[in-house]
């Protein structure tokens, strides 16, 4: 049903097109359509590799319009860290889908509070409990973020400069 339900969204597919389809629908309805001047808009976070296959299929049919990290319009030191990790990410994953937004940083919680309880659980998921890897993300942005084998649990703190 999903699939059919997908397909009925294209464009040439919608009441009046010139492929239109209807289809009938698990609960009885008959003769269902979509009409032309229904707009969807949604979000995807491309990351997300579990749904690859819809993600695909959605790519197929429709118009995607990526939203990047924003480096401006927030904490200045916060934004240029934000700069840091998103550079080390893309190096390492090789990939823009897995930059991390700027919505994180633009609240009130301190730079350090993001860090613990949003950046690192979100790196340690991209890199596969790696807590190396993790740490190496942060390497020449200004933060140590270490994992603590004793507690385990992330140290987190800004380099002190003399």
């Amino acid at each position: 049903v999903f699939g059919e339900l997908i397909t009925l969204l294209e464009e040439d597919k919608r009441l009046g097109a010139p492929n239109e389809l209807r289809v009938t629908l698990p609960n009885g309805e008959k003769d269902f359509g979509i009409p032309p001047n229904l707009y969807v808009i949604g979000t995807m976070n491309t990351a997300d590799k579990s749904i690859a296959l819809i993600d695909i299929a959605l790519r197929r049919r429709f118009e995607f319009i990526g939203y990047y990290p924003k480096y401006t319009d927030y904490d200045p030191d916060a934004a240029a860290l934000l700069r840091k990790i998103n550079n080390k990410v893309f190096q390492m994953k090789k990939s823009a889908d897995y930059l991390i937004g700027h919505a994180y940083f633009m609240g009130e919680q301190s730079i350090a509070s993001v860090l613990q309880h949003k950046v690192v659980p979100l790196l340690m998921e991209y890199f596969s409990g790696k807590t190396d890897f993790v740490s190496s993300v942060f390497a020449d942005t200004g933060w140590t973020v270490t994992y603590n084998t004793d507690e385990f649990i992330w140290n987190i703190m800004p380099v002190m400069h003399d």
